[in-house]
């Protein structure tokens, strides 16, 4: 550059240029990268507490109206409790926490897909050769197996929080005994 003129040359901003796309580009990739993971830990923190909401509103259903209504196994999902079949034998108070379960929303996230949210009600004895026909995750399966108590009423949440990743959360607990203080 000549000392006399002012300003600068063509190759100089291609310099300046070039040393901030190479600062910025990966400033940039790495901005992204963490949205995209506080986004997927936001999901799977709303999945969790919806869960666990799950878990307590099959609690407080009746029992003896679950115990009665279990064959095998029952599914309940969204469509399921709007649909209200009355051969389950479900009383009215049951169809409407099983209503409000699926209606839950947890940090502005919802899980209203019939095929992402799903609760198992079942006893430990139930026989998963015989009742799985493809439709339950493969994962409740399992769980299935795992309740060994013959006599207890067991409920199972099976929550599909991504499905580009196929990540999903599973939550299993007994169902107390309704207890009547005198």
């Amino acid at each position: 550059m000549k000392m006399d003129e002012k300003g600068f040359s063509l190759l100089e901003i291609l310099a300046v240029i070039m040393l901030t796309a190479a600062v910025v580009l990966p400033m940039l990739t790495a901005l992204t990268g963490n949205m995209e993971v506080n986004d997927r830990l936001h999901r799977r923190s709303a999945a969790s507490l919806i869960t666990v909401s799950a878990l307590q509103g099959f609690n407080i259903m009746s029992y003896m109206d679950l115990a009665d209504s279990v064959e095998d196994h029952l599914r309940f999902d969204r469509d399921i409790c709007a649909q209200r079949d009355p051969e389950l034998g479900l009383t009215a108070d049951t169809w409407d926490i099983c209503e409000l379960v699926f209606e839950l929303s947890m940090a502005s996230e919802t899980f209203y897909d019939a095929e992402d949210f799903q609760v198992y009600v079942y006893f430990g004895s139930v026989d998963t050769e015989a009742i799985d026909d493809g439709t339950i995750p493969e994962a409740v399966i399992q769980e299935m197996n795992e309740a060994d108590d013959e006599i207890m009423l067991y409920v199972t949440v099976f929550l599909r929080y991504e499905e580009r990743r196929n990540q999903y959360l599973i939550r299993s607990d007994f169902l107390s005994r309704d207890l009547k203080l005198d």
